[in-house]
């Protein structure tokens, strides 16, 4: 978000549970909303920014079906949305992810393939001098990778990222 701020002129939307950093406008324009505070839940902050002229989206947690739905409408649309989820690794978050569609998840599957740009996985990590240090695993979508999620290849996922 920062570097969009700084090289893009976009209109941001965040929806975070709380507001973990006020962005300053440079070249975008920022509508930073807390859930409790300023909207009463994800969802309501998701149908609100559907509503609205915007570029970007940035969900601080996908934490149900309805907030994964419309983070995948807005992605369909064509706006760029980040989003986070609690996942151990990239194949994890996609399977999470479509794990809140339940037993639609199989037909969902080839929508959200095509909508996915890619997914960062970040964890810390123990060093020898018994601190942690940031570890990430990036997974761009490609033709192969679109493929295993419309199929739910999870496994697969990780074989390509090795």
């Amino acid at each position: 978000l920062r570097m969009i701020n700084e090289k893009r002129s976009a209109h941001v939307i965040t929806i975070e549970d709380p507001i973990e950093f006020v962005f300053q406008r440079d070249q975008a324009i920022f509508s930073q909303r807390q859930v409790g505070k300023d909207i009463s839940s994800f969802g309501e902050g998701l149908r609100q920014a559907l509503r609205q002229s915007y570029d970007v989206l940035m969900i601080g947690e996908i934490r149900d079906r309805e907030t994964a739905e419309t983070a995948l409408r807005a992605a369909e649309s064509g706006r760029f949305v980040m989003a986070s989820l609690h996942s151990r690794n990239a194949s994890s978050a996609i399977s999470k992810m479509l794990s809140y569609f339940g037993g639609d998840a199989t037909s969902i599957a080839p929508t959200f393939a095509n909508s996915l740009v890619g997914v960062v996985a970040q964890c810390l990590v123990p060093t020898t001098k018994g601190k942690y240090t940031l570890a990430a695993e990036i997974l761009v979508n490609d033709v192969a990778v679109t493929e295993f999620v419309a199929d739910m290849a999870f496994g697969k996922i990780n074989n390509h990222l090795q």
